[in-house]
């Protein structure tokens, strides 16, 4: 009873003394004769049972329609409101707020042109509904260009939808669960959307850039679409929510949109048939941004089996990206977009094809720019080339910075482990290369192409790697296209190369200063010696004290360490390797 008083509360327009409780069936048997009677914040107390109802309006009242515990499910379960196939169940319109509320009733058996359980349209059309279950209703045609197969949202005020369970329901063109769209605005709280399906946006589809959504603490699971399973639309805001088990027949199993701001958000175990298993952006200008976000076991045929970008701008940051599957860009795929990757960790992907983590590729009408930061690459794979990173440049520049990136364990059946560059350029500085292995040529990094292909890497360590043809660190196959000196196709300084297998360089056009390679090369300021590594509160291939590698970095960088730590000697002057040069306090542990 206090959860009623609750909600009445909400819709509360008269002195206590003046509003009346109207029970159904006992004053009316009918919910909508109830309506009809009821002035503006009196509360309609509908009993347990099943009622054959449609088209049931508010008149634009601001009253409370209720089971009588809406906080326990059986209640709910047993007081149904059945549409009957004969149209939507609630109609919601014109001149209605959150203070006309809808609660505790299972909403079922509506069939409409749009909106089959619960229509909300016309300007002001946005009420508050309140742990309801929504189920069963549909959307069987296309007479009508809207949807909604649950829920429709036309209203231009903000429609909340809290504490809900949207299951079951069907929309023959957009949104199975729920469709907001004509520049509605809606907030989901707290509500399980599940095995609705649709042709576009199985459980929610956000129609036009004018609708918008934000999404807290929901459930997005099981739904199915052709377009974007769980979530198809831009959705201004979401928070705390799990988009698991849905399935896209083409793209985005989980999510696909122009827009979203995620944060602390699962998307987990979602399917597509081409692109975007878990996340599918693409063709917008608003921002895209995943925070503290999780992006696991999602899987796609063709590209991205986490997160598959098409001319869009994804930001991810502090993310947890694993275990994710498709053909190629098994954890992320690039194309024709640009990526922010920062602090996040990219581990247990699988490539049938190229890729396993990162797969990037430029055509006509789009290039990539990327910049990885502060991220794990770990224990990926691929079944061709690219363990980790695959980047192909067709027509339009690829350029990808990495910046204190750590790329362990990852394995590519073919060429480069680690990396693949093929015409593309690729910075690494500060980063950390090794236990990768491939099954052909380029332990760590594998550089090919006639169109000037380049990657250069200061201040990196590359160690322990392994080929099983040539070039356990680095291996150039540049075609015709070579050049000399700072031009060359891998250019490294004040980098460590050593113990790798069955060799450290393969190929012309590898230029090295200031660098510690096994076996020697020409080069100024090269050394071949043990850079005798140690390990430090968990850090390892730090440089021992006595470690020849310290202080012989390039002599006009200096080491980015406000302290000099019992295994330093003189911060000004830089060291070889990962945790030496600018930017080393990135890397340094506390």
């Amino acid at each position: 009873m206090r959860s009623l008083q609750h909600i009445a509360s909400a819709a509360l327009l008269c002195a206590p003394a003046l509003c009346a409780t109207i029970d159904v069936p006992g004053d009316f048997a009918l919910i909508q004769d109830a309506i009809t009677a009821a002035q503006d914040g009196d509360t309609v107390l509908v009993n347990p049972g099943t009622y054959h109802e449609h088209e049931i309006d508010y008149l634009r009242k601001a009253i409370v329609v209720t089971g009588v515990d809406p906080d326990d499910p059986e209640i709910v379960a047993t007081t149904v409101v059945d549409g009957d196939s004969a149209g939507s169940v609630f109609v919601f319109s014109l001149s209605v707020d959150t203070t006309s509320v809808l609660a505790g009733l299972t909403v079922t058996g509506g069939i409409a042109e749009y909106g089959g359980g619960i229509r909300c349209e016309g300007a002001f059309g946005a009420p508050l509904i309140d742990r309801c279950v929504v189920r069963g209703n549909a959307i069987p045609h296309h007479l009508d260009l809207r949807g909604g197969g649950g829920i429709y949202c036309g209203g231009q005020r903000l429609a909340i939808i809290r504490g809900c369970v949207i299951s079951d329901n069907y929309a023959a063109r957009t949104g199975g669960g729920i469709e907001i769209a004509e520049g509605a605005r809606a907030r989901i709280e707290d509500t399980r959307i599940e095995r609705n399906s649709a042709g576009r946006g199985g459980g929610i589809h956000i129609e036009g850039a004018e609708s918008s959504l934000e999404i807290y603490r929901c459930t997005i699971v099981e739904n199915e679409a052709f377009d974007g399973g769980g979530i198809n639309g831009s959705v201004t805001r979401a928070d705390s929510c799990e988009i698991q088990r849905n399935t896209a027949h083409n793209f985005g199993g989980g999510f696909l949109g122009c827009e979203i701001w995620a944060t602390h958000c699962l998307f987990e175990g979602n399917y597509s048939g081409i692109d975007g298993g878990g996340i599918s952006v693409c063709d917008g200008f608003a921002p895209t941004i995943f925070e503290d976000c999780s992006i696991v076991g999602n899987g796609a045929e063709s590209g991205g089996g986490g997160v598959w970008a098409f001319w869009a701008d994804p930001i991810l940051a502090r993310c947890d990206v694993r275990a994710n599957t498709a053909a190629y860009g098994a954890a992320i795929g690039c194309g024709q977009a640009s990526l922010e990757l920062a602090n996040c960790t990219v581990t247990e992907n699988r490539a049938s094809e190229d890729g396993a983590a990162l797969w990037f590729e430029s055509h006509l009408f789009g290039g990539v720019i990327a910049s990885i930061s502060g991220t794990t690459i770990s224990a990926n794979r691929a079944g061709g080339a690219g363990g980790a990173i695959y980047a192909e440049e067709h027509d339009r520049d690829i350029d990808i910075d990495i910046e204190a990136v750590d790329l362990r364990d990852n394995f590519a059946d073919g060429d480069g482990g680690a990396v693949f560059c093929l015409d593309a350029a690729i910075d690494l500085v500060g980063c950390i290369l090794t236990g990768n292995s491939s099954g052909g040529k380029g332990g760590a990094i594998h550089v090919a192409g006639e169109a000037s292909p380049s990657v250069q890497l200061a201040s990196c360590t590359v160690t322990e790697n392994e080929a099983a043809v040539a070039g356990g660190a680095l291996f150039v196959d540049a075609g015709s296209w070579r050049t000399e000196s700072d031009s060359a196709p891998i250019a490294a300084i004040g980098s460590i190369f050593w113990a790798n297998q069955p060799d450290e360089f393969l190929g012309d056009g590898i230029v090295t200063r200031y660098c510690d390679v096994l076996g020697g090369r020409p080069g100024l300021g090269n050394i071949d010696a043990d850079p005798r590594f140690t390990s430090f509160h968990g850090v390892d291939l730090l440089l021992a004290p006595a470690s020849p590698c310290i202080d012989t970095g390039p002599p006009f960088l200096a080491d980015d360490v406000p302290w000099p730590p019992w295994y330093r000697n003189d911060p000004a002057l830089a060291d070889m390797g990962a945790f030496g040069g600018p930017g080393a306090a990135l890397r340094w542990p506390e």
